[in-house]
């Protein structure tokens, strides 16, 4: 399992895509980039999905800043899905009270099984009290890294 922190970027792409029957559709998908800026974020999702087009109009139809600024990757093929997992830790304070924080996640996995693990794994090395208390699938089709491994593809 790999890791990355950065600033991502949620973006929704629109594009004539041939589908299995070999018809084409017009569709809006979701990607994750890593990137600088909103500019930078259009920039590197244009970038990415030129090889994945074959014709007709293309745009991005959103960028928002993603809610998480960390995202675990697998090298297992069968992970293909993208599950934001919400972690709450708990510290306590110079006062003795009990100061509770949330982070969020991105994990790439083929279940919730499977991201429960995959956090659980992540984090168990940590030394502060956390509970994940939600996974919810996402409908990111890919993350786009701006010094991505040869294993990229949309």
């Amino acid at each position: 399992m790999r890791s990355k922190t950065s600033m991502w970027y949620e973006t929704k792409y629109r594009y004539e895509k041939t589908m299995e029957d070999g018809a084409s559709k017009r569709v809006t998908e979701q990607y994750t980039v890593e990137a600088i800026s909103f500019g930078a974020a259009e920039a590197a999702i244009v970038a990415a999905m030129v090889d994945s087009v074959s014709s007709g109009e293309t745009d991005v139809r959103a960028i928002t800043i993603a809610p998480y600024n960390e995202v675990l990757f697998t090298d297992n093929d069968n992970d293909t899905r993208y599950y934001r997992v919400k972690v709450v830790f708990t510290i306590l304070n110079d006062d003795g009270k009990e100061k509770r924080s949330n982070h969020n996640y991105l994990v790439q996995a083929a279940s919730v099984a499977a991201a429960r693990q995959y956090i659980s794994e992540f984090l168990s090395g940590t030394i502060v009290d956390h509970e994940v208390v939600a996974i919810v699938e996402t409908p990111i089709m890919a993350v786009v890294e701006r010094d991505a491994p040869e294993k990229t593809t949309l």
